[in-house]
């Protein structure tokens, strides 16, 4: 609440509360021990004194044997839209030797920011004093004793990209930690390095040397555009956010699910007439039993999967007819209600989306999960939470069991129909795609998750991401293999190996941060120009001081506690 108003609350309803004059003094105390410094785009502050009270407060809370005397700080950046047209960016530190640095308790804020658009000319400015002074932070003397200070970079790949000058994800060398090519992101069996130069790692040394060079030499400059603003963290150093590769690999499994679900709808009316009359015409294709066997290679090595369902020969006769169409379209005229008229209207042409739609609908409880752009329906961005839920009980084989029946069908009598119609192919094609995607999707959450809770050593993080890899590159081609797919594949296992816990590093504080900051800015009541940045950072700063000790409030004093058990207790 604000000043005016609480003064009146404590005067009307005579509270035993401080008044406000002390509080109004007891807040300027605060304010000076960590005082805003403008620059053109917000307000920044000074970065030791405040990593020094951290780590006293952290020795106060361990003890001082308990605290490692080497200190690591991860930095840390992401803009936030506030409003329609004012987008803030928020530079933060988190100290990781904290258990609270992955929530947003642990992340500090060095400075709050009003940009136009989050791309290098306006960053450099934005955080040029802040790296000056970083650089000079190397250890923090306490008591007589020496703590080194090691320093991480964090951030979305945005972000990062801006920062060490690479170009954007859509160039031609959009990995930030080697000099892969956009072109061979889908050769599996290369080593890429991200610490090793022999092995296409990138290096600040290289990064300054091709920035050096005349802009139209034409010689290959990887990626690189711009001068590095962070010139002084190695590019091994700076680690992937966990968060975002979990998030954007969704997106594109989303997206190419998307695909084959509407690629189905759109090819099965002109195949499955074609595959009715090529099934009929089967016995009197003649072939020999060697092309029969190579037609159907495919399938029985699919089929011989660890959780593949095999189908003996005498249910192969049951199911050797293709689905009726009415097995196949989605009963949407059956509901009355209003829900479902939206199924009707708009789904009425695309019968494997609308099964797919209801199958959202049931898991995650989402009415509309999708839209329509240039007539073509499209999947809604969904949240993390909502997308792990669905990872964690994705079952399309349910919902398309016509699909399993196709793929594990009698593999010659398939082979006969494939292989006298394209039509027929692409009906054929599309299914093993899309059962074989079902693959994909388990075994991306599935390693996924044992990263994140660190069950798996590096060694087999790289085995089990390059098979994954192969496995992702056969069923879709290699332009779908974006540049966090590549990092999932070749860099994961480097940064366990390096860094142990990953998750660590994720961003999952900072967009909470983000959410905290759009709040405080339009709880505020002060908007004029860059005035609004300095109490927002003011306010963080008196948050993150209040929330890292323990206090008690006895008429105008505040005492600091260290053992809160104790006032429990007594």
């Amino acid at each position: 609440i604000s000043d005016l108003t609480y003064h009146a609350l404590v005067k009307t309803l005579q509270l035993k509360l401080p008044k406000l004059e002390s509080i109004l003094t007891f807040r300027k105390k605060l304010d000076l021990m960590n005082v805003p410094i403008e620059n053109e785009f917000g307000y920044y502050i000074k970065v030791r004194p405040k990593l020094t009270s951290i780590i006293e407060n952290l020795i106060k809370v361990r003890g001082v044997d308990e605290v490692e005397k080497i200190i690591k700080i991860k930095l840390c950046g992401d803009g936030t839209q506030c409003g329609k047209f004012k987008k803030l960016f928020n530079f933060n530190f988190s100290v990781l030797n904290e258990s609270i640095c992955k929530s947003a308790k642990g992340h500090y804020t060095i400075g709050v920011f009003e940009i136009t658009n989050e791309n290098y000319k306006e960053l450099s400015v934005c955080l040029k004093e802040i790296m000056e002074e970083m650089k000079t932070i190397k250890e923090i003397e306490i008591d007589g004793r020496t703590y080194e200070i090691k320093m991480y970079m964090g951030g979305d790949l945005k972000f990062l990209a801006c920062v060490y000058g690479i170009n954007a994800a859509n160039s031609l060398h959009p990995c930030l930690w080697c000099k892969c090519g956009k072109s061979e992101f889908d050769k599996l069996d290369k080593d890429w390095s991200i610490s090793e130069p022999s092995r296409g790692a990138r290096t600040l040394e290289e990064a300054t040397k091709i920035n050096e060079r005349a802009k139209n030499d034409k010689l290959n400059k990887f990626g690189y555009i711009n001068y590095p603003i962070v010139d002084f963290i190695p590019f091994s150093m700076c680690v992937v956010d966990m968060l975002h590769l979990f998030m954007r690999i969704c997106d594109k499994l989303f997206e190419l699910l998307m695909c084959k679900i509407r690629a189905m709808d759109c090819v099965e009316a002109e195949a499955e007439a074609e595959v009715e009359e090529k099934m009929m015409a089967a016995d009197e294709i003649k072939m020999e039993p060697e092309e029969m066997l190579a037609g159907s290679e495919q399938i029985e090595s699919f089929a011989n999967e660890e959780d593949a369902i095999i189908i003996e020969d005498s249910d192969a006769e049951d199911m050797a007819d293709l689905p009726d169409e009415e097995l196949i379209k989605v009963e949407i005229d059956g509901s009355s209600d209003g829900e479902d008229m939206w199924r009707t209207t708009e789904l009425k042409n695309f019968p494997h989306l609308a099964r797919f739609v209801r199958h959202i609908n049931k898991v995650l409880g989402i009415r509309k999960p999708f839209y329509f752009k240039d007539k073509k329906p499209f999947l809604v961005d969904l949240s993390g939470q909502r997308k792990i839920k669905f990872l964690e009980n994705i079952n399309l084989v349910e919902v398309f069991p016509e699909v399993e029946k196709i793929i594990l069908i009698n593999k010659v009598r398939i082979y006969f129909t494939c292989i006298h119609s394209s039509s027929c192919f692409r009906f054929f094609n599309l299914n093993f795609k899309f059962f074989s995607s079902l693959k994909i999707w388990r075994d991306f959450y599935s390693l996924y998750t044992d990263v994140r809770l660190n069950l798996i050593d590096h060694p087999t993080i790289r085995i089990r991401a390059k098979e994954w890899g192969k496995l992702f590159v056969s069923v879709y081609s290699a332009k779908h293999v974006t540049p966090y797919i590549h990092i999932f594949i070749f860099h994961l296992c480097q940064f366990n190996e390096l860094h142990f816990d990953v998750n660590s590093f994720n961003m999952q504080g900072l967009e909470r941060l983000n959410e905290m900051t759009t709040r405080q800015y339009f709880g505020a009541t002060n908007k004029r120009e860059k005035e609004f940045l300095r109490q927002i950072l003011n306010k963080r700063n008196r948050i993150e001081y209040l929330s890292s000790k323990y206090f008690i409030v006895t008429s105008l004093s505040l005492i600091h506690i260290s053992e809160p058990t104790r006032l429990l207790r007594s």
